[in-house]
């Protein structure tokens, strides 16, 4: 009775990816980005299943470009100002416990940021 070894699935990297599919390693990332692209996240990089990107690959042949789904919400930066406002208590706190205006309380004053 012969037993069936399963094979661990084949995975890529970007840079390997984009030499399989023949395309530069910015159009994997706005392909990622559109999620037009099926692949998965280990902590901070992209991986790609090869069964998985030869069904995508498959489909486009078949079906053609697909309607890119919503991205996902980006966060909001703070602007310049919003980080000076948001850090305006933190600094205020430490120019009391100085006994008056700190370093970093005195240059948020001169941009016009707050007022005293």
């Amino acid at each position: 009775m012969a037993q069936s070894v399963r094979q661990p699935a084949k995975v890529l990297t970007v840079r390997e990816v984009s030499e399989y599919l023949r395309v530069h390693p910015s159009t994997i990332y706005r392909l990622l980005r559109q999620r037009q692209l099926p692949a998965f996240r280990v902590g901070s990089d992209w991986r790609f299943n090869v069964e998985a990107i030869d069904r995508w690959r498959a489909a486009m042949e078949e079906g053609g470009r697909p309607v890119a789904k919503p991205a996902a919400p980006h966060r909001r930066r703070r602007s310049a100002s919003g980080y000076a406002l948001a850090r305006r208590p933190r600094a205020l706190r430490a120019s009391r416990r100085a006994g008056g205006r700190s370093a970093t309380y005195r240059p948020m004053i001169g941009r016009g940021a707050l007022q005293t």
